[in-house]
């Protein structure tokens, strides 16, 4: 899909001057500090994700219509080789909608993975968990791992049996400092 020129610049301005205020927020203290009686309603995280639809579908180049379009057509680009960053670009354009789609139907995984393939490989789940929470997914899940590896290194080596046996051949050179 080619957008026109001045269309285009358009969104680019509102994006990043929307960007701008929401870094300027997150930067005063007042942001920052919350209170138990602060908690979002339900209601309010109702509206919180209408919001991310909305913020799409209030640009003409991004309704509901524009954005379904998009996540057909990533359906046949990932199936292409060499194709990863058309696939990033287009899974960070439906980000609103999927997001939509995922608070309103809940859909079940399979549904889910059928509608949206891409999010299923490494990268796009990685960059996914990263929108979503703005950490890294690969050092948060191995900082994690390295707190709870003694822990789990105890509980696989009162394992027994076969399994117990083939984990302390697995374990031996990892426990030899």
């Amino acid at each position: 899909m080619i957008i026109p020129e001045p269309q285009a610049a358009a969104a680019y301005q509102i994006e990043s001057s929307s960007f701008h205020v929401l870094s300027q927020a997150l930067e005063s203290e007042d942001a920052l500090q919350f209170s138990e009686s602060e908690a979002l309603t339900e209601s309010e995280c109702e509206a919180m994700s209408d919001c991310a639809l909305s913020d799409s579908t209030d640009n003409p180049l991004y309704n509901e219509e524009t954005l379904e379009k998009i996540r057909e057509t990533l359906l046949l680009e990932v199936k292409k080789r060499n194709n990863q960053d058309t696939v990033a670009a287009m899974m960070e354009k439906t980000f609103a909608h999927r997001r939509q789609e995922v608070i309103r139907d809940a859909p079940l995984i399979a549904d889910f993975k059928t509608k949206w393939p891409a999010l299923f490989c490494v990268s796009e789940l990685t960059a996914e968990f990263k929108r979503i929470t703005t950490v890294s997914l690969l050092p948060k899940f191995f900082s994690e791992l390295d707190v709870l590896s003694s822990n789990l290194m105890k509980v696989f080596s009162k394992k027994g049996g076969g399994q117990g046996r083939k984990i302390k051949s697995i374990m031996i050179p990892i426990t030899q400092v």
